[in-house]
């Protein structure tokens, strides 16, 4: 449909501007960017029009991290930043269930969500990461999310979350960088280097807390999920 759509080319364009340290925020449409909103076939003359404005909202709208101050994407800079972060890991072979049931008592414990499929996870994982990025000494995950909702406060985003199973792809997202910091980081702690998974629902930063909902798994939930999935039998690249 036209929001998945719309979804997809946004993911593109938000790419786009980490890649180049969010011209959009100076106000600086260069020649760069319009070619390639002129690019997307699938905007309409007035979509276009308002892309860039919203993404310049997008890039100026205060994050609220657990544990840590305010960020704006703007005010991320490269090094510091990496935009559509590959990964692959391996599974030696493991339970969904048990992996299901992790994450139900470390993350948003109590709260009803869908189970998972039932199966065996062995083999590889891949996938990209929106956008992974350091502040305060601590490394985050940030996932885009373009999902029309009823609401966008705090609840409504937790429920979404839930009945989507975003809170496994996000412990995926923050084991995957686990490995990561693990194999560059001389003195990794997971205790004292990893941040979070911020899960932003763009359509939602009119609202405050800015259509933002953070998830927080320990290290310890991080380090059992590590165990359970084989430990180091796949090193992350």
């Amino acid at each position: 449909g036209a929001g998945a759509r719309y979804g997809t080319i946004l993911h593109d364009l938000l790419q786009w501007q980490a890649e180049h340290d969010w011209p959009a925020v100076q106000g600086q449409q260069g020649l760069q960017w319009q070619a390639l909103l002129e690019r997307q076939p699938l905007l309409n003359t007035q979509e276009r029009a308002m892309v860039t404005p919203w993404i310049a909202q997008i890039l100026t709208t205060p994050l609220a991290l657990t544990g840590s101050s305010e960020v704006t994407l703007g005010s991320l800079k490269q090094p510091l930043q990496w935009a559509e972060m590959p990964f692959h890991f391996g599974v030696s072979s493991a339970r969904v269930h048990d992996l299901d049931d992790l994450i139900c008592q470390g993350l948003f414990a109590g709260q009803t969500r869908p189970s998972l499929m039932p199966g065996t996870l062995h083999g590889m994982v891949n996938g990209f990461i929106d956008l992974v990025f350091y502040h305060q000494g601590r490394y985050w995950v940030l996932d885009y999310k373009s999902n029309r909702l009823q609401g966008y406060e705090t609840t409504s985003l937790q429920e979404a979350l839930l009945e989507k199973r975003y809170d496994v792809q996000s412990v995926i997202y923050m084991l995957a960088l686990h490995r990561l910091l693990k194999s560059r980081l001389r003195d990794y702690d997971p205790r004292v280097h990893l941040g979070g998974a911020a899960y932003f629902f763009i359509r939602g930063i009119d609202v405050a807390g800015a259509g933002v909902v953070m998830q927080q798994p320990t290290a310890d939930l991080i380090l059992q999920v590590d165990a359970l999935l084989g430990g180091d039998t796949g090193e992350a690249r």
